[in-house]
Protein backbone atom coordinates (compact mmCIF):
# COMPACT_ATOMS: atom_id res chain seq x y z
CA UNK A 1 0.00 0.00 0.00
CA UNK A 2 1.43 3.35 -0.77
CA UNK A 3 0.18 6.99 0.15
CA UNK A 4 1.28 10.47 -0.79
CA UNK A 5 3.40 12.85 0.72
CA UNK A 6 3.19 16.73 -0.23
CA UNK A 7 5.44 19.34 1.65
CA UNK A 8 6.45 22.81 0.12
CA UNK A 9 6.80 22.18 -3.38
CA UNK A 10 7.13 18.48 -4.02
CA UNK A 11 5.17 15.60 -3.45
CA UNK A 12 5.62 11.56 -4.30
CA UNK A 13 4.19 8.57 -3.13
CA UNK A 14 5.76 6.21 -0.04
CA UNK A 15 4.88 3.03 1.24
CA UNK A 16 2.83 2.95 3.73
CA UNK A 17 4.74 2.36 6.67
CA UNK A 18 7.11 4.96 6.07
CA UNK A 19 6.72 7.42 8.75
CA UNK A 20 7.97 11.44 8.28
CA UNK A 21 10.98 11.26 11.14
CA UNK A 22 12.31 14.55 10.16
CA UNK A 23 10.82 17.27 8.40
CA UNK A 24 12.47 20.93 7.56
CA UNK A 25 11.43 23.73 5.04
CA UNK A 26 12.99 22.08 2.30
CA UNK A 27 13.60 18.63 3.92
CA UNK A 28 11.95 15.36 4.83
CA UNK A 29 13.53 12.09 6.27
CA UNK A 30 11.24 9.17 5.96
CA UNK A 31 12.04 6.07 7.65
CA UNK A 32 10.13 2.80 9.30
CA UNK A 33 9.61 2.72 13.17
CA UNK A 34 13.40 0.95 13.46
CA UNK A 35 15.70 2.62 10.17
CA UNK A 36 15.77 5.46 8.07
CA UNK A 37 14.61 4.59 4.67
CA UNK A 38 14.74 7.99 2.36
CA UNK A 39 16.15 11.68 2.16
CA UNK A 40 15.18 14.42 0.43
CA UNK A 41 16.38 17.85 0.18
CA UNK A 42 15.24 20.63 -2.41
CA UNK A 43 16.12 24.15 -3.21
CA UNK A 44 15.71 26.84 -6.14
CA UNK A 45 18.25 28.27 -7.46
CA UNK A 46 19.11 31.65 -9.45
CA UNK A 47 19.47 31.52 -13.51
CA UNK A 48 23.25 32.67 -12.68
CA UNK A 49 23.65 29.90 -10.08
CA UNK A 50 26.05 27.00 -11.62
CA UNK A 51 24.22 23.56 -11.37
CA UNK A 52 27.66 22.06 -12.08
CA UNK A 53 29.08 23.80 -8.96
CA UNK A 54 26.14 23.06 -6.65
CA UNK A 55 25.75 19.60 -7.39
CA UNK A 56 29.87 19.61 -6.56
CA UNK A 57 28.59 20.97 -3.34
CA UNK A 58 25.90 18.23 -2.72
CA UNK A 59 28.31 15.58 -3.52
CA UNK A 60 31.14 17.27 -0.83
CA UNK A 61 27.87 17.08 1.76
CA UNK A 62 27.10 13.59 0.87
CA UNK A 63 30.83 12.31 1.39
CA UNK A 64 31.03 14.21 4.65
CA UNK A 65 27.63 12.60 6.20
CA UNK A 66 28.94 9.02 5.16
CA UNK A 67 32.14 9.45 5.62
CA UNK A 68 32.36 7.09 2.37
CA UNK A 69 33.25 7.83 -1.16
CA UNK A 70 30.58 9.09 -3.42
CA UNK A 71 30.71 7.18 -6.58
CA UNK A 72 29.05 7.64 -10.06
CA UNK A 73 25.90 5.16 -10.40
CA UNK A 74 24.23 4.02 -13.35
CA UNK A 75 21.03 3.16 -12.44
CA UNK A 76 18.87 0.46 -13.88
CA UNK A 77 16.61 1.68 -17.12
CA UNK A 78 13.41 1.76 -15.23
CA UNK A 79 14.89 4.13 -12.95
CA UNK A 80 16.55 6.21 -15.64
CA UNK A 81 13.04 6.55 -17.26
CA UNK A 82 10.96 7.61 -13.80
CA UNK A 83 12.87 10.41 -13.83
CA UNK A 84 13.10 11.14 -17.79
CA UNK A 85 11.69 14.65 -17.54
CA UNK A 86 14.76 15.77 -15.10
CA UNK A 87 18.64 16.23 -15.88
CA UNK A 88 19.83 13.51 -13.17
CA UNK A 89 22.96 12.75 -12.23
CA UNK A 90 23.17 9.69 -10.32
CA UNK A 91 25.17 8.40 -7.29
CA UNK A 92 26.36 5.29 -4.71
CA UNK A 93 27.64 5.50 -1.81
CA UNK A 94 28.82 2.03 0.66
CA UNK A 95 29.88 1.93 4.03
CA UNK A 96 30.72 -1.21 5.99
CA UNK A 97 26.82 -1.71 7.11
CA UNK A 98 24.90 0.17 4.54
CA UNK A 99 24.29 1.12 1.02
CA UNK A 100 23.06 4.10 -0.09
CA UNK A 101 21.59 5.43 -3.61
CA UNK A 102 20.49 8.25 -5.19
CA UNK A 103 20.34 11.04 -7.76
CA UNK A 104 20.57 15.13 -8.37
CA UNK A 105 17.87 15.82 -10.07
CA UNK A 106 17.60 19.45 -11.85
CA UNK A 107 13.80 20.58 -13.26
CA UNK A 108 14.72 23.35 -16.01
CA UNK A 109 11.24 24.40 -15.98
CA UNK A 110 10.97 25.68 -12.14
CA UNK A 111 14.58 25.54 -11.36
CA UNK A 112 14.57 23.12 -8.77
CA UNK A 113 17.05 21.35 -7.37
CA UNK A 114 16.36 17.90 -5.23
CA UNK A 115 18.54 15.53 -4.26
CA UNK A 116 16.91 11.93 -2.79
CA UNK A 117 18.99 9.16 -0.97
CA UNK A 118 17.63 5.59 -0.68
CA UNK A 119 19.05 4.00 2.44
CA UNK A 120 18.82 -0.15 1.41
CA UNK A 121 19.44 -2.79 3.69
CA UNK A 122 17.44 -5.20 2.13
CA UNK A 123 16.98 -6.89 -0.84
CA UNK A 124 18.36 -4.50 -3.65
CA UNK A 125 16.27 -5.34 -6.46
CA UNK A 126 13.22 -5.12 -4.09
CA UNK A 127 14.32 -1.74 -3.03
CA UNK A 128 15.49 -0.32 -6.64
CA UNK A 129 11.60 -0.88 -7.49
CA UNK A 130 10.48 1.14 -4.59
CA UNK A 131 13.07 3.36 -5.54
CA UNK A 132 11.38 3.36 -9.55
CA UNK A 133 7.96 3.93 -7.98
CA UNK A 134 8.98 6.80 -5.62
CA UNK A 135 10.70 8.63 -8.70
CA UNK A 136 7.86 8.16 -10.88
CA UNK A 137 5.41 9.93 -8.79
CA UNK A 138 7.86 12.69 -7.87
CA UNK A 139 6.74 15.88 -8.70
CA UNK A 140 8.51 19.43 -8.13
CA UNK A 141 6.35 21.89 -9.05
CA UNK A 142 2.08 21.79 -9.42
CA UNK A 143 0.68 21.18 -12.89
CA UNK A 144 -1.42 23.75 -12.34
CA UNK A 145 -2.28 27.37 -9.87
CA UNK A 146 -2.43 25.30 -6.85
CA UNK A 147 -0.38 23.71 -4.40
CA UNK A 148 -0.94 20.00 -2.70
CA UNK A 149 0.29 19.57 0.95
CA UNK A 150 0.10 16.07 2.61
CA UNK A 151 1.93 15.73 5.81
CA UNK A 152 1.54 13.19 8.91
CA UNK A 153 -2.45 13.32 9.33
CA UNK A 154 -3.49 16.65 7.57
CA UNK A 155 -4.31 17.48 4.02
CA UNK A 156 -5.13 20.52 1.72
CA UNK A 157 -4.90 22.91 -1.14
CA UNK A 158 -3.73 26.18 -1.56
CA UNK A 159 -2.72 28.85 -4.45
CA UNK A 160 1.19 28.07 -5.48
CA UNK A 161 1.44 31.91 -4.98
CA UNK A 162 0.99 31.12 -0.89
CA UNK A 163 4.67 30.87 0.82
CA UNK A 164 5.16 29.00 3.57
CA UNK A 165 6.55 31.08 6.39
CA UNK A 166 6.34 29.02 9.76
CA UNK A 167 5.32 25.37 11.31
CA UNK A 168 5.15 23.92 13.89
CA UNK A 169 4.80 19.83 14.70
CA UNK A 170 4.63 19.18 18.64
CA UNK A 171 2.14 16.71 20.46
CA UNK A 172 -1.31 17.56 19.92
CA UNK A 173 -0.56 21.00 18.26
CA UNK A 174 0.50 20.88 14.44
CA UNK A 175 0.00 24.54 12.49
CA UNK A 176 1.12 25.90 9.11
CA UNK A 177 1.57 29.66 8.39
CA UNK A 178 1.64 31.07 4.72
CA UNK A 179 1.76 34.39 3.23
CA UNK A 180 0.59 35.68 0.02
CA UNK A 181 -2.22 37.28 -2.10
CA UNK A 182 -2.31 40.65 0.90
CA UNK A 183 -2.95 38.59 3.60
CA UNK A 184 -1.56 36.00 5.95
CA UNK A 185 -3.45 32.44 6.27
CA UNK A 186 -2.80 30.08 9.27
CA UNK A 187 -3.88 26.13 9.56
CA UNK A 188 -3.88 24.62 12.55
CA UNK A 189 -5.15 20.55 13.66
CA UNK A 190 -5.64 19.74 17.28
CA UNK A 191 -6.14 16.41 18.95
CA UNK A 192 -7.16 13.96 20.54
CA UNK A 193 -10.12 16.48 20.33
CA UNK A 194 -12.17 14.31 23.25
CA UNK A 195 -9.35 14.86 25.51
CA UNK A 196 -9.34 18.94 25.33
CA UNK A 197 -13.06 19.24 24.75
CA UNK A 198 -13.29 17.30 27.80
CA UNK A 199 -15.22 19.63 30.50
CA UNK A 200 -15.65 22.73 27.83
CA UNK A 201 -17.30 23.63 24.97
CA UNK A 202 -15.95 24.17 21.24
CA UNK A 203 -16.31 27.76 22.00
CA UNK A 204 -15.19 27.80 25.15
CA UNK A 205 -11.77 25.92 23.81
CA UNK A 206 -11.57 28.57 21.08
CA UNK A 207 -12.08 31.38 23.68
CA UNK A 208 -8.96 30.27 25.42
CA UNK A 209 -6.54 29.85 22.39
CA UNK A 210 -6.15 33.87 22.34
CA UNK A 211 -6.31 33.60 19.30
CA UNK A 212 -8.91 36.07 18.09
CA UNK A 213 -8.71 39.58 18.33
CA UNK A 214 -11.27 40.71 21.67
CA UNK A 215 -13.27 42.68 18.84
CA UNK A 216 -13.97 39.41 16.63
CA UNK A 217 -17.54 38.46 16.74
CA UNK A 218 -18.63 35.24 17.26
CA UNK A 219 -20.96 33.28 15.43
CA UNK A 220 -21.91 29.21 16.54
CA UNK A 221 -22.90 27.54 13.21
CA UNK A 222 -23.27 24.57 15.31
CA UNK A 223 -21.72 23.01 18.67
CA UNK A 224 -19.41 21.57 16.38
CA UNK A 225 -18.72 25.00 14.06
CA UNK A 226 -17.94 27.97 15.11
CA UNK A 227 -16.31 31.27 13.11
CA UNK A 228 -15.44 34.63 14.75
CA UNK A 229 -15.17 37.50 12.28
CA UNK A 230 -13.92 41.40 12.59
CA UNK A 231 -16.15 43.70 10.92
CA UNK A 232 -15.20 45.18 7.85
CA UNK A 233 -13.06 48.83 8.32
CA UNK A 234 -14.78 50.92 6.19
CA UNK A 235 -11.57 53.40 5.61
CA UNK A 236 -9.12 53.60 3.44
CA UNK A 237 -5.93 52.03 3.05
CA UNK A 238 -3.47 54.35 4.07
CA UNK A 239 -5.99 54.71 7.01
CA UNK A 240 -5.64 51.30 7.93
CA UNK A 241 -2.58 51.16 8.18
CA UNK A 242 -1.67 54.20 10.08
CA UNK A 243 -4.18 52.34 12.66
CA UNK A 244 -2.68 49.16 12.39
CA UNK A 245 -6.12 47.83 11.31
CA UNK A 246 -6.10 44.24 10.51
CA UNK A 247 -9.75 41.70 9.20
CA UNK A 248 -9.77 38.53 10.44
CA UNK A 249 -11.63 35.39 10.47
CA UNK A 250 -11.17 32.33 12.23
CA UNK A 251 -13.30 28.68 11.57
CA UNK A 252 -13.07 26.85 14.05
CA UNK A 253 -14.87 22.88 13.69
CA UNK A 254 -14.75 19.82 15.73
CA UNK A 255 -14.35 16.66 13.59
CA UNK A 256 -16.13 14.00 15.89
CA UNK A 257 -15.15 11.00 13.25
CA UNK A 258 -11.74 11.68 13.38
CA UNK A 259 -11.02 13.05 16.73
CA UNK A 260 -9.41 16.00 15.86
CA UNK A 261 -10.31 19.79 15.47
CA UNK A 262 -9.04 21.52 12.35
CA UNK A 263 -8.80 25.40 11.96
CA UNK A 264 -8.20 28.09 9.21
CA UNK A 265 -7.36 31.77 10.10
CA UNK A 266 -6.75 34.53 8.05
CA UNK A 267 -5.76 38.32 8.23
CA UNK A 268 -5.56 40.97 6.17
CA UNK A 269 -4.63 44.72 6.20
CA UNK A 270 -6.87 44.64 3.37
CA UNK A 271 -10.49 42.71 2.19
CA UNK A 272 -9.76 39.26 2.68
CA UNK A 273 -10.28 37.04 0.60
CA UNK A 274 -13.39 35.04 1.55
CA UNK A 275 -14.15 32.64 -1.81
CA UNK A 276 -10.24 31.90 -0.87
CA UNK A 277 -11.19 31.35 2.40
CA UNK A 278 -13.91 28.97 1.88
CA UNK A 279 -12.08 27.02 -0.74
CA UNK A 280 -9.17 26.29 1.75
CA UNK A 281 -11.76 24.99 4.47
CA UNK A 282 -13.55 22.82 2.02
CA UNK A 283 -10.36 21.27 1.18
CA UNK A 284 -8.58 20.74 4.62
CA UNK A 285 -8.75 17.46 5.88
CA UNK A 286 -7.77 15.12 8.61
CA UNK A 287 -7.32 10.99 7.62
CA UNK A 288 -7.05 9.67 11.26
CA UNK A 289 -10.03 7.93 12.27
CA UNK A 290 -11.35 7.35 16.23
CA UNK A 291 -10.35 6.33 18.58
CA UNK A 292 -7.14 8.43 19.14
Amino acid sequence: MWNTIAWNGVSFQKPADWEIATIGHSYLMLGTRFEPRMEISWRDIPTSFSQTRHQKKLYARLQHQHRAPVQPWTPASKLSAAVSAYDANWFTCKSSDSCTYGCVLFCASCRRISMIQMFLKQDVQYEISSMAFILSSFQDHPADNRRYWSVFDIRFILPSTFDLRSYQFTIGLISLCFQGNQQDVTLYRWGPASTLLSGKSLSEFAVSLKICPQNAIEHIVNPHWIEFNTKPVQKSRIVRLLLRDINFKFYIRHYPETNRILAVKAESRSTIDYNLFEQIISHYECSITQPD
